[in-house]
């Protein structure tokens, strides 16, 4: 898998490799550190919901995926660009994020990620349910679940919503707590293959 490591750490590159293989990618374009009037003039242009992330990024670290404005998309790429050489600014594309895991010649797992989240009992603020959360994953013990951290941008998605760790939510309410799928920080992960349809499957094949 060497090639298809060193691609997947180059997301344009990786997004070229795709396109050239006839699967769909978001559109987008790559931004130097220093041009962050360049991309608040493309976030006019497109219109549209973007993501903003570093190019050369892992584990789902400085990526905003719902800029909603130029001048969301103006802050997202001042943090990114503080760490990173290069932003890339794309389309936000909706839905559920399912990987596959593939060992020749046969797909042999899928998971769907599901941002980190609690369901609310009626009784527990959100807080009180992130800390039931975490003990929780921590007795399990299971490999690639960790704990869900309060921080910046766990505090920025849930003001976003209105919301902040105080709210009690009602029972049954799921309370999404961050807009990326990223394990390391705090998504779900359930085995799915025998739910998804299994065209996915035969086209990652």
């Amino acid at each position: 898998n060497g090639t298809a490591a060193r691609i997947t750490k180059d997301k344009a590159a990786t997004k070229r490799a795709l396109a050239a293989a006839g699967l769909p990618v978001p559109e987008g374009r790559l931004f130097p550190r220093d041009a962050p009037y360049a991309a608040m003039a493309y976030a006019v242009e497109r219109g549209r919901t973007l993501c903003v992330k570093p190019n050369t990024g892992t584990k789902g670290y400085l990526v905003f995926p719902t800029c909603r404005s130029a001048a969301a998309v103006a802050a997202a790429f001042e943090r990114v660009a503080a760490h990173f050489e290069q932003v890339l600014v794309e389309d936000s594309i909706p839905g559920e994020v399912v990987r596959y895991f593939y060992v020749a010649p046969s797909v042999v797992g899928a998971k769907l990620s599901m941002p980190a989240n609690v369901v609310g009992d009626g009784r527990q603020t959100i807080e009180a349910l992130i800390a039931a959360k975490n003990r929780e994953r921590e007795a399990r013990a299971l490999p690639g679940h960790f704990p869900i951290a309060i921080d910046a941008d766990l505090r920025a998605t849930l003001a976003g919503r209105g919301l902040d760790l105080s709210v009690v939510p009602v029972a049954g309410d799921r309370i999404m707590l961050r807009s990326n799928t990223n394990a390391n920080v705090g998504a779900d992960t359930i085995e799915c293959l025998d739910t998804v349809h299994p065209s996915y499957a035969r086209q990652v094949e």
